[in-house]
């Protein structure tokens, strides 16, 4: 392993030697490691990368996942906005439909 130095506010010294304490982890250095794990884990599935063993093409696969999830919350939003909005329905085409692009929903809104 590398060594790296990191500058720390004492506020967040004082609640990392707290969870030391209570989680019984062996060490601040341990700690560290554990929560940059967890947060390449779970924001940018950095451990699958190319040098541990998965393809860029998976990668791309996993991050285009990712957005078209995002997409769907959106759109279920908008769904419901919708069914829910009298006036939205008033002024929205009937040809619209919810599942159409965004950016054509909120140009005819705006019309």
């Amino acid at each position: 392993m590398r060594n790296t130095t990191i500058h720390l506010p004492q506020l967040y010294l004082k609640l990392i030697d707290e969870i030391i304490c209570d989680k019984n982890i062996p060490c601040t250095s341990e700690f560290i490691r554990i929560a940059i794990r967890r947060l390449l884990k779970r924001d940018l599935n950095l451990l699958s990368s190319t040098k541990i063993g998965k393809t860029s093409g998976e990668i791309q696969a996993f991050k285009e996942k990712q957005r078209r999830a995002k997409m769907q919350k959106s759109l279920d939003h908008f769904r419901l906005m919708y069914e829910l909005n009298p006036a939205m329905q008033k002024y929205l085409p009937k040809k619209l439909k919810p599942t159409q692009s965004k950016q054509a929903r909120i140009d005819s809104f705006w019309k």
